[in-house]
C-alpha cells in the first residue's frame, strides 16, 4: 500500500495458508533435495517434535488436504513451488 495508506487486512485462514504454504514449499524442497525420503516422515517429524497437533496430520498431509498441495500415496506432487 501507499505511504499512509492503512495497512490491508488479513483474516487468520489466510495467515494459516501462508504459513502452511511456507512448511509445504520447504518439505518439498526437503524432498527434493533427497533430505527426507517421503512426506510422511516430515510429517512425522512435526508432529513428534514440534508439536503441530496429530489430528491435522502434519504439515504436508494438512497442505494436500487444504489443496496447497497433493499427496499420491506418500508422495508429493504440484507443491506449487
Amino acid at each position: 500500500p501507499p505511504a499512509g495508506a492503512p495497512a490491508p487486512r488479513i483474516d487468520e485462514g489466510q495467515i494459516v495458508q501462508r504459513l502452511m504454504r511456507a512448511m509445504v514449499e520447504e518439505g518439498a524442497r526437503l524432498i527434493g533435495e533427497g533430505v527426507a525420503a517421503h512426506a510422511s516422515h516430515i510429517d512425522y517429524m512435526f508432529v513428534a517434535t514440534e508439536g503441530f497437533p496429530r489430528w491435522r496430520g502434519g504439515p504436508m498431509y494438512y497442505g494436500a488436504r487444504a489443496g496447497i498441495c497433493e499427496l499420491r500415496g506418500d508422495e508429493l506432487s504440484n507443491p506449487g513451488v
